[in-house]
């Protein structure tokens, strides 16, 4: 969870910090259509807007994604990825205040 180290060290432009080793692993074995990643902060007690999450994967290619927030009225971050190639993905989650969260991977089943 969370760190001290810039995500941007990573990919520039990517905000927040996260720590040095990835939070979680994602591992696909097959070919899916999609593959989203989310993190979902709790809400702050003095503002409806939930805790200030960053998202950062680095992709079975190496390459990275970053995203702050999925929308203008989600602010929650979000990483979608259609035809997500096999092997795994290291995912940060990283924040501007708080590091509690939820995380969730969902992909529809590999298509017949």
């Amino acid at each position: 969870m969370s760190g001290i180290r810039p995500a941007s060290e990573l990919l520039e432009g990517c905000a927040g910090f996260i720590s040095e080793e990835p939070d979680f692993e994602v591992s696909l074995d097959t070919q899916r259509p999609s593959l989203r990643l989310r993190a979902e902060g709790p809400a702050a007690t003095d503002r409806p807007i939930p805790s200030d999450l960053v998202l950062v994967v680095q992709l079975p290619d190496g390459t990275y994604q970053c995203n702050d927030d999925a929308s203008g009225e989600d602010y929650q971050p979000q990483i979608d990825i259609t035809n997500p190639a096999i092997g795994t993905y290291r995912v940060w989650v990283g924040s501007f205040a708080t590091p509690q969260f939820s995380f969730s991977v969902s992909s529809p089943p590999p298509e017949s």
